[in-house]
């Protein structure tokens, strides 16, 4: 019932695909007209490159990621205030979801031309993995931000995210996505037990028997994948369980304790420690 490739890291920085790789549809989008300025619209002024055009920001952006210079990276992005304010600690506490990141960016990526209209601007580049046969050419949008550009985000939400929680916002990315992926497979382990007992005149299995069975995967006997320690207990009739999964560090990796019953599970903040509903 699991997939094998359920990765936290991966499932994570979904939303930071749209970071790089944003959708031509919504170029300028967000963009709010100028009420002082002509009714005409502005045609998109093309500009040479120099280390403050959009097209450099987004050079230097995939330089310092394949440098694995994440800080610095991300302080050329909507992101910089979720960077500023770590600590090493932190930036090595985050190091893996980062890697993960930048292990997908393309083998080659060339900027073919940019274009600024006003306060926004959008890069196009051109990208090639290896096993591509041809280059596809992807748009990236920024804003200005003083005298430098900022790479910004398709998630509408995400820069007030930011704003909103600062060096707490990776974190927090990270365990309202623990959060949804534990919910998926309390609801999975539900529909495990059930498929058990249908096999096996009524009784129910613990945890390790769920995964022999190939009901579940041996994914969920560390905390690499979701950040949670799960655990099942079967009655010893066999005919009913309990269980639950709790954050390996509370607040770095989730903040919800979790309980399992027949049928049924709950939540609840506990400050990490095992819930029962």
């Amino acid at each position: 019932m699991f997939s094998d490739s359920r990765k936290y890291s991966t499932i994570l920085f979904t939303a930071f695909a749209f970071l790089i790789f944003v959708s031509s549809q919504t170029i300028f989008a967000q963009t709010k007209p100028d009420t002082t300025a002509t009714t005409k619209p502005m045609p998109a002024e093309t500009v040479p490159f120099s280390p403050k055009t959009p097209g450099a920001t987004v050079t230097e952006f995939y330089r310092l990621m394949r440098e694995r210079k994440y800080g610095e990276a991300f302080s050329l992005s909507i992101y910089k205030p979720a960077i500023d304010g770590l600590t090493p600690e932190d930036l090595a506490d985050l190091a893996p979801d980062f890697e993960a990141m930048a292990a997908n960016i393309p083998s080659n990526i060339e900027v073919t031309r940019e274009e600024i209209s006003g306060n926004r601007a959008i890069v196009f580049i051109r990208v090639q993995d290896i096993d591509d046969e041809d280059p596809k050419t992807q748009p990236v949008q920024l804003k200005r931000d003083g005298d430098r550009w900022l790479i910004l985000s398709d998630d509408t939400t995400a820069e007030s995210a930011v704003q909103r929680d600062g060096k707490n916002y990776f974190f927090n990315l990270r365990i309202d996505t623990h959060h949804t992926e534990v919910e998926t497979i309390m609801r999975e382990l539900v529909k495990a037990e059930f498929a058990y007992a249908s096999q096996n005149g009524g009784r129910y299995a613990e945890l390790a028997e769920l995964i022999r069975s190939g009901l579940v995967t041996d994914d969920l006997l560390n905390t690499k994948s979701t950040g949670y320690k799960f655990r099942v207990t079967v009655s010893k009739d066999g005919k009913s369980y309990s269980g639950g999964a709790e954050p390996e560090r509370y607040g770095k990796t989730g903040r919800f304790s979790y309980s399992l019953k027949v049928n049924s599970f709950d939540k609840k903040d506990n400050g990490g420690k095992p819930y029962s509903h």
